[in-house]
């Protein structure tokens, strides 16, 4: 057929072989319902054919090659991420992969609308920085595209993994604590849902060797609420939540030591004890997670839980790697990382006047916004 302005969807439909209906919403990239990739292909190769003027800026482009892949993680703010970035960079690099990095500011409905788009594209695979806040989107775009995920141990995601054993890291922090003779200690932490189930985790992991370990002391859980909007927006949210609620923590004459659920927060935690004039570790000692860069630094000194950043970002790539060489029908696969405690100067003994005070009995958890 010549190419013509007066070219329909009604002829694009015949075809392709699809309804009418079917080729509108593929071609208006309705982000409310998804096709499969063969028939996404199918619809907008008779769009071209036929010389349908909107096409053109449906066609993908040579940024989504089959030697793509794409990175989708909750922020690039956080040294975590950016680090976790580049190390998958880094070894896709290594196989002549492009890489393009999509951040969800944890948004799940950003988080679904990416998947569409990267799945109808000739795009070689996905990586996940975080566990997806879609999974059931995320194992659908599977069939398509290769997915690994970088996360939490879940059983029940059927998708390749790098897990990290959280739970096991808030273990080794709460041991370490309770071994320097700390029996009042908060937790503070962004927030804490079936979102992030991380942070979850290392709750977890927390709260139950208290509970055995320590049922004469106390354990608080201070918390707060985020927004996609304010994830995107406040570059300095997670060390504000951590200054804001220590502040407030610091009313509670027992607490001799912190824990907050990553390095970021404890940052924010480290400025609200110095800026009160209180020392660490000598007044209160400070735990984190994740052993970002920073936290190396002498000033910072933190004592943190090794997350192998790095080596978690280049086994997933790997992995991705051999998903894609490999083609459908290959098992599962999960790798596992395990957490190390990394000793600072953040933390110490915990102080004499201070190590039986407060009130007894269970462990505590006293979650409040911000």
């Amino acid at each position: 057929m010549q190419r013509s302005q007066r070219v329909t969807l009604a002829d694009i439909a015949a075809r392709s072989g699809v309804s009418t209906a079917t080729a509108s919403m593929i071609l208006s990239e309705r982000p409310d319902v998804s096709f499969s990739r063969e028939t996404v292909l199918k619809v907008r190769e008779a769009a071209e054919a036929l010389g349908y003027r909107g096409i053109r800026r449906h066609r993908p482009s040579h940024l989504m090659a089959e030697k793509s892949v794409a990175i989708l993680c909750p922020n690039v703010v956080n040294p975590y991420y950016a680090t976790l970035v580049q190390s998958v960079q880094d070894a896709a690099a290594r196989h002549d992969y492009d890489t393009m990095v999509f951040p969800t500011y944890r948004d799940a409905a950003v988080e679904a609308r990416l998947l569409r788009t990267l799945s109808a594209a000739s795009i070689g695979g996905i990586v996940f920085c975080a566990m997806p806040l879609c999974p059931a989107q995320a194992e659908l775009a599977n069939r398509e595209t290769p997915v690994v995920v970088i996360g939490d141990r879940d059983a029940s995601l059927n998708l390749d993994t790098v897990e990290l054993n959280n739970y096991n890291a808030g273990v080794l922090v709460a041991r370490y604590l309770i071994g320097l003779g700390h029996r009042s200690v908060a937790c503070i932490a962004t927030p804490l849902n079936k979102d992030n189930s991380a942070r979850l985790r290392r709750l977890e992991g927390l709260r139950d060797v208290f509970r055995e370990a320590c049922p004469e002391g106390r354990f608080l859980v201070r918390t707060c609420t985020i927004t996609p909007e304010q994830e995107r927006g406040d570059l300095n949210i997670e060390h504000r939540t951590g200054y804001t609620l220590a502040r407030r923590c610091m009313a509670e004459r027992d607490i001799t030591a912190f824990v907050a659920v990553n390095d970021m927060v404890a940052y924010g935690v480290l400025d609200a004890i110095l800026e009160s004039g209180a020392r660490v570790p000598e007044d209160y000692s400070l735990c984190g997670f994740d052993n970002i860069y920073p936290s190396h630094f002498s000033r910072v000194g933190l004592t943190t839980v090794e997350h192998h950043i790095a080596e978690k970002g280049r086994s997933a790539l790997e992995m991705l790697h051999n998903r894609i060489t490999s083609g459908p029908g290959c098992s599962i696969t999960r790798v596992e990382v395990m957490p190390e405690l990394v000793v600072r100067s953040s933390t110490g003994p915990a102080p004499v006047q201070r190590q039986a005070g407060g009130p007894l009995g269970r462990p505590q958890d006293e979650d409040e916004g911000r």
